[in-house]
């Protein structure tokens, strides 16, 4: 299973439409940090972003879980939906580093900030 970098201490997912912050959780038996599930359409959603899975810059991909309200298990066909993987790019209207996340009618753009621990101080880098 991967893991999350030791060197990492935090993580925050900010909304870029809103401004909204969430600090992200994370669970003992996983290697990703994830976001509260919210609901669209007929599904929840929940975002989590996998540091199994890191870009060539060494950035989690964003995974989009989707779910039928009120269950557990995320629905298996989606994980074939293009929606599933974000990979971070360089939006240059921002300018920022984001996520663009889209499905269906839904366009969400975020930026994940990321709190590091290096040489025993802690710096806020923005990701």
């Amino acid at each position: 299973m991967a893991q999350i970098p030791d060197e990492v201490v935090s993580a925050t997912l900010i909304n870029l439409a809103t401004r909204q912050e969430q600090k992200l959780s994370l669970r003992a038996d996983s290697g990703c940090h994830f976001a509260d599930r919210f609901s669209y359409g007929d599904y929840e959603i929940g975002f989590r972003f996998d540091w199994g899975d890191l870009d060539v810059n060494g950035n989690p991909t964003l995974d989009a879980d989707f779910f039928k309200p009120g269950q557990t298990k995320p629905i298996r066909e989606m994980r074939n939906h293009p929606s599933h993987h974000t990979e971070k790019v360089f939006d240059p209207s921002v300018p920022e580093w984001t996520y663009n996340f889209e499905f269906q009618n839904l366009k969400l753009s975020c930026v994940l900030r990321v709190t590091r621990q290096r040489g025993g101080t802690i710096d806020c880098l923005v990701e």
